[in-house]
C-alpha cells in the first residue's frame, strides 16, 4: 500500500509527498530495530540472571564442599599419623585404636561437584552474562581448579587402601564402615563437617579379630611403606589446597554462608 502511494507520488512528481513517506519508512523502520533490540536486550538481561542466580547458588555449595574437604582430609591425615606413630616410633596405641585409625586413614570422600551452569555457560560462549566479577572469577578458578580430582584419585588408587581391604578381614571392615564410618553431612552444614569421620566410634567386635587385624597392621611388612606414602600425598595434597591458590581460598570464603 505505502509502496504503491510512493509511486504514485513520484509519478505526480509530488516530492513533498514522497519525503514524508520516506520519513515514515525510515521512522518505522528505526521503531523497529529500536523493539528488536529493546526485546533483545530484555531477554539477554533476563538470562544473565537466571544464569546469576544459578551459579551463584552453585557457588554457595561449592564454597562449603571446599571446606568440608579440608576438614575431611585433614581429619584422614591425622588418623594416618597416630598408625604411623604407632609403627614408626612404639607409640602403641590400644589395638582397637589402631585399627580404627588405620580404616579412617584409607577413607576418601567423593565431592558432588555441581558445574552443570558453569559448563552451559562455557559450552555457549556466554560467561559474559555473569556481570558480577567476584563470582565470575571464583566460579572460573573452583571449575578449573586441578586438587579436586587428584586428591580423590591419589586416595582411591592408594596402595595403602588396597592393602589393607586385602589384609584386613571382612567382617571387621563391615563394622568399622558401619560404626565408624563417615557421618551423613547435610549441604551447608558448616558446623556438621567438623569430625565428620574422626569421632569416638565403637565397632562392636570380638577381641580375638580385633587383635588379628592390629597384629597385621603392625606386621605385614608393606603397611609401613604404603602408609608413608599415604600420608604424604595427603600433605601434598592438604598444602595444595591451603596454599597454592589463596585468592581462590578468600574469594570462596566471601560465600560462606551468604546463601
Amino acid at each position: 500500500m505505502l509502496l504503491r502511494r510512493i509511486t504514485q507520488h513520484v509519478q505526480n512528481q509530488n516530492w513533498f509527498a514522497v519525503f514524508i513517506d520516506f520519513l515514515i519508512v525510515v521512522v518505522g523502520v528505526f521503531i523497529g530495530i529500536q523493539v528488536a533490540n529493546w526485546n533483545e536486550t530484555r531477554l539477554e538481561n533476563q538470562l544473565s540472571a537466571d544464569f546469576t542466580e544459578r551459579l551463584r547458588d552453585d557457588i554457595f555449595e561449592e564454597a562449603w564442599d571446599f571446606e568440608y574437604m579440608i576438614e575431611y582430609y585433614t581429619d584422614v591425615q591425622q588418623n594416618a599419623e597416630r598408625v604411623l606413630a604407632d609403627l614408626e616410633s612404639g607409640k602403641q596405641l590400644k589395638d582397637i585404636d589402631l585399627v580404627i585409625a588405620a580404616y579412617r586413614a584409607s577413607q576418601i570422600n567423593i565431592i558432588t561437584r555441581r558445574r552443570s551452569t558453569y559448563d552451559e555457560l562455557v559450552s555457549i560462549g556466554k560467561m559474559d552474562l555473569i556481570k558480577d566479577q567476584l563470582l565470575r572469577d571464583t566460579a572460573i578458578a573452583v571449575y578449573e581448579f586441578p586438587f579436586y580430582d587428584s586428591i580423590y584419585t591419589s586416595g582411591y588408587e592408594s596402595k595403602y587402601r588396597e592393602i589393607f581391604r586385602m589384609h584386613i578381614h571382612s567382617e571387621v571392615q563391615m563394622a568399622l564402615s558401619i560404626h565408624c564410618g563417615d557421618k551423613n553431612v547435610e549441604p551447608l552444614d558448616y558446623q556438621g563437617i567438623i569430625d565428620s569421620i574422626d569421632y569416638p566410634c565403637d565397632p562392636l567386635l570380638n577381641e580375638d579379630l580385633v587383635a588379628d587385624a592390629a597384629a597385621t597392621i603392625r606386621t605385614h611388612e608393606l603397611f609401613l611403606p604404603y602408609l608413608r606414602l599415604r600420608l604424604a600425598q595427603l600433605q601434598a595434597s592438604l598444602y595444595s589446597l591451603k596454599n597454592y591458590y589463596p585468592e581462590l581460598t578468600d574469594n570462596l570464603k566471601k560465600f560462606r554462608g551468604a546463601n
